[in-house]
């Protein structure tokens, strides 16, 4: 829980997948196949690449199903296709779903987005995190607390569901001129005392667009420490 955090962007990843493919390629892979929902966009950047079309398994942690979630067709026993997954975790994900795709008569290869000390399995191409906790762009939410302490009970089988992304989402905002108006700058040059104290007697602003206040963990100000006490006092 305390690995120091490796952030993986979109254009990261992005480079990773075109710098495999040249051996992509050489696979001949007939599909790219994405676990919903975290392999979707590597599947998506692995079809851009190489040209394989592309279609999406749907898994069920809980009771451990894989599902067909596609228009396409299953491809034909012996083709050779390319599982991909966000991380190859602790869990069930990536062994059920192979032995899903093996009972179809398929022959798989499998990539995640990272691979750690916790792995169950050993991808076939994946970005060594082992000492870190990877986070993806599409689970910016993964590193607040609520949502590792819910993920770690659905693991343990003592949940059945995480709840939407959304519902774990936290903000930090600014302070002056978001939580409060600003004081202009000249009001401090003229005489810093009455303007320490025009700025504490301000209101907040009564609409703040798109911010949910219970949702906010930091306070982030530029105000010097000195200011530490009257701010936490306004506050």
């Amino acid at each position: 829980m305390n690995k120091p955090v490796l952030p993986l962007t979109y254009e990261q990843l992005d480079h990773w997948i075109e710098s495999l493919q040249p051996a992509l390629l050489a696979e001949r892979f007939t599909m790219a196949l994405g676990i919903l929902r975290g392999g979707a966009p590597l599947a998506l950047m692995v079809s851009h690449a190489v040209g394989t079309p592309v279609a999406f398994l749907r898994y069920d942690r809980g009771a451990r199903e894989v599902a067909w979630d596609s228009t396409l067709p299953v491809p034909p026993r012996g083709s050779k296709v390319l599982l991909c997954e966000d991380i190859a975790g602790r869990g069930f994900t990536l062994v059920d779903c192979i032995a899903f795709l093996q009972a179809e008569g398929l022959e798989v290869k499998t990539l995640t987005g990272a691979v750690d000390d916790l792995s169950r399995t050993q991808p076939d191409y994946a970005i060594d995190a082992r000492g870190y906790f990877a986070l993806f762009p599409w689970e910016r939410q993964a590193y607040t607390e609520r949502y590792r302490d819910d993920w770690a009970r659905v693991e343990a089988g003592a949940a059945s569901a995480m709840a939407d992304d959304h519902e774990y989402a936290a903000y930090a905002i600014d302070l002056d001129g978001i939580l409060l108006p600003d004081v202009p700058l000249a009001r401090y040059d003229e005489d810093l005392a009455a303007a320490l104290a025009e700025r504490d007697a301000l209101p907040p602003f009564e609409v703040l667009p798109g911010i949910d206040l219970r949702r906010v963990r930091a306070i982030i100000t530029g105000r010097p420490e000195m200011d530490r006490a009257r701010t936490e006092a306004w506050l």
